[in-house]
């Protein structure tokens, strides 16, 4: 009998002693599993780091492009209201007229009256020669 409980006794151990080798095992792969774990947290918050200041760079120059094209757009309206007083008093040709208001040729200037007026310069120029001056 008390050689079966050594036995037994021994079995146990060697179970015992097994157990504790896969448990290691095991707390080896978990510590590694943490490294990889923080390793990669780390390359991301690096990540998420670099994407938020390119999103901020991206703003400001929408920001200013934004800018840029609204002082465009009212330039443009500025020289063609100037260009459509210059061709109503119909003292200068539509070239000079889109020279004098920053167009750089009559065809610029006809494509941008014909965006915000909807008719050509040519025809505002006719239409103001068929209006009769108003008297005060």
């Amino acid at each position: 009998m008390r050689d079966q409980i050594n036995q037994l006794t021994s079995k146990l151990q060697q179970e015992k002693a097994s157990w504790e080798l896969r448990l290691q095992a095991k707390e080896n792969d978990l510590k590694i599993m943490k490294t990889r774990v923080a390793w990669r947290d780390k390359r991301l918050q690096d990540e998420m780091g670099r994407r938020e200041k390119e999103l901020t760079e991206l703003k400001q120059n929408v920001t200013l492009e934004l800018q840029k094209v609204r002082s465009r757009y009212q330039m443009e309206q500025l020289r063609l209201e100037a260009a459509r007083f210059m061709i109503e008093q119909g003292r200068h040709t539509i070239n000079v007229v889109a020279q004098e208001t920053g167009f750089l040729d009559r065809e610029r200037m006809r494509r941008a009256f014909l965006r915000t007026y909807g008719v050509p310069a040519d025809f505002l120029r006719r239409s103001a020669r068929r209006e009769p001056a108003i008297a005060n």
